[in-house]
């Protein structure tokens, strides 16, 4: 589910998630863009009755420039054991240095369609971040380099932090011994 919808029930959102994975469309289900207190709604009303589906995961922005997360949705991912799935970790590119001396004519920024999605991390206290973030890779080689997210016990990039019964999940995928989130048996002849 990709964001909440004031529009439509929630109970009706998550019917229609239990039916998927129940006919076998979906194996696991995760929120995407879900504030802490829609995290904790919508993870509960799974959890409130037998036979609904476990949330797996929920997908937010989280980056170095971006860490809003950490006020309430981390605690609520951790509280109900769902793995967060970062997107835009690079903080929309602006972590990449790209911008640290304005912004070059055939990036992101400067495209009209997407000048106010990276605008949003070019400020000064991202620039910190950024400088901070560059003094610390000089001299690195980019192949002996590797993303290190925490609570990820690999150092694989898959930036995925995990937590109850879902803890040792990389990339969407805990341990189950060969089971899906509804029971049923994936593994691989």
């Amino acid at each position: 589910m990709h964001t909440w919808s004031d529009d439509v029930p929630l109970h009706e959102t998550l019917t229609a998630v239990d039916a998927a994975v129940a006919s076998g469309r979906a194996r696991y289900v995760g929120i995407s863009n879900y504030s802490g207190w829609q995290t904790a709604m919508a993870a509960a009303h799974q959890l409130a009755a037998a036979g609904r589906t476990r949330l797996a995961s929920t997908q937010v922005e989280y980056s170095l420039v971006q860490r809003g997360i950490e006020r309430e949705v981390v605690p609520a991912a951790e509280a109900l054991g769902l793995g967060i799935l970062p997107w835009s970790p690079l903080g929309r590119g602006v972590l990449t240095g790209k911008y640290r001396t304005g912004t070059p004519a055939d990036s992101r920024a400067a495209s009209p369609t997407f000048e106010r999605y990276v605008g949003v991390h070019l400020n000064p206290t991202a620039a910190q971040v950024v400088e901070a973030v560059c003094r610390a890779a000089e001299g690195l080689e980019l192949s002996r380099c590797r993303w290190r997210w925490p609570g990820c016990a690999t150092s694989q990039v898959s930036p995925l932090r995990s937590w109850g019964p879902h803890r040792g999940a990389v990339g969407g995928v805990a341990d189950r011994g060969g089971r899906d989130a509804a029971g049923r048996d994936r593994r691989r002849p």
